[in-house]
């Protein structure tokens, strides 16, 4: 198995939380996880992180939750995964440098992977909605040769009527320079523009979600046309809204026009998911083959940041 699109704070365990908070699960999960008869929405499903932000994270405890995600992938059978890491409530707490946090997040990374046979990349998440001065700041730790040892690539995440493409622009030439991947949560709850401008000037290599690009002949082909991998979580774009109905989801169109998507997870403890529930429904809800379930996972693998530790080829979630 392979998740290239698991985001650190949406990994963290009810039982971890509770845990480094002392406060009740059963509050944390009325917080944190969507109740049944909640409806789905962007903005309610952005609130379910603020529970985070409200954690005194002292180095034990990102210690503690970093040691929990990685036990957690281990057991879902996931090789390679790729985490985004929003790193803006750790400096509050600790005022530490930015790139000292990569480095301390990043050893503890490298010693769950030798103890659990896992490979791991770290992707910066840039919040959209988070202040520039401290967006610039953080992007400035690839400049460290150290933290850039840790990282994979960058992303932005959040609240996507934030998106500045003149803003990123120079962030993204910066990752690239460098030699990382680069990646947006565009065309997600949001126009299909921004997956346009996300390519054309941020040159991204993948997409989180694009769902905005469905019956979209022009974005379609240029995404297409420029091999832009869109990474898909069926749950997570149904619990957030942007799709009214699971069936109407549109990665079998995006499929069938020649892009290239993979299958993740997103915030598998918020949305209750994980990767083997997400090929599960790709295969009942959607149809797909055994041998198409194996082309999108070989999509996880051609479209990874970290191209040279590569999980068993043959491997196939289908089976």
């Amino acid at each position: 198995m392979i998740d290239l699109h698991r985001h650190i704070g949406g990994s963290i365990s009810v039982d971890t939380i509770s845990k480094i908070t002392k406060i009740p699960k059963s509050q944390i999960k009325k917080q944190m996880l969507f109740g049944r008869r909640e409806k789905p929405s962007f903005q309610g499903f952005l609130k379910k992180f603020n529970i985070l932000d409200n954690i005194t994270w002292t180095k034990e405890n990102i210690d503690y939750t970093i040691r929990q995600i990685c036990w957690d992938i281990a057991k879902e059978g996931i090789q390679y995964c790729e985490l985004k890491l929003s790193i803006g409530k750790y400096i509050k707490h600790l005022n530490w440098k930015p790139e000292d946090i990569i480095i301390f997040i990043g050893d503890i990374i490298k010693d769950e992977e030798q103890k659990w046979g896992l490979s791991l990349g770290l992707v910066l998440s840039l919040k959209y909605e988070s202040d520039k001065k401290l967006q610039k700041k953080l992007a400035k730790v690839i400049i460290n040769s150290k933290a850039a040892e840790y990282l994979v690539g960058i992303d932005l995440v959040g609240d996507e009527k934030y998106y500045d493409p003149k803003f990123y622009k120079p962030i993204f030439k910066l990752w690239r320079d460098h030699g990382k991947g680069l990646q947006a949560h565009v065309g997600e709850s949001q126009s299909a523009e921004n997956i346009k401008t996300a390519i054309l000037d941020l040159k991204v290599n993948r997409i989180a979600h694009g769902i905005k690009a469905s019956h979209n002949d022009d974005i379609i082909k240029l995404i297409r046309d420029t091999g832009v991998c869109l990474d898909i979580a069926l749950t997570s774009n149904l619990m957030t809204g942007v799709v009214r109905d699971i069936k109407e989801h549109p990665i079998v169109e995006f499929f069938d026009a020649g892009i290239p998507i993979t299958i993740g997870t997103d915030d598998p403890v918020i949305l209750e998911t994980n990767i083997a529930k997400e090929y599960t429904i790709a295969k009942n809800i959607f149809k797909f083959t055994d041998l198409e379930i194996k082309r999108i996972f070989e999509n996880s693998i051609k479209h990874s940041f970290l191209k040279h530790v590569m999980p068993d080829k043959e491997a196939n979630p289908a089976s």
